[in-house]
């Protein structure tokens, strides 16, 4: 399992550049990897501490 846990690998992933189609569905199929509701919550409070125009995209593919 490769599920973003901390703060770091998350900025890492959007630092890595625009996601192109590929990494987009890389990204989406680790995301799904979140299946509990404290993983989710989780990752919701890992979002708001980075600001709104670095975290978009990841949004789009959580919170759909």
């Amino acid at each position: 399992m490769n599920v973003i846990t901390d703060l770091d690998a998350l900025r890492r992933k959007l630092h890595e550049g625009a996601l192109t189609p590929a990494r987009r569905e890389a990204l989406q199929r680790e995301l799904a990897e979140l299946s509990t509701p404290a993983q989710r919550a989780e990752l919701d409070a890992l979002l708001r501490r980075l600001p709104a125009s670095e975290t978009a995209e990841i949004r789009d593919l959580v919170f759909r």
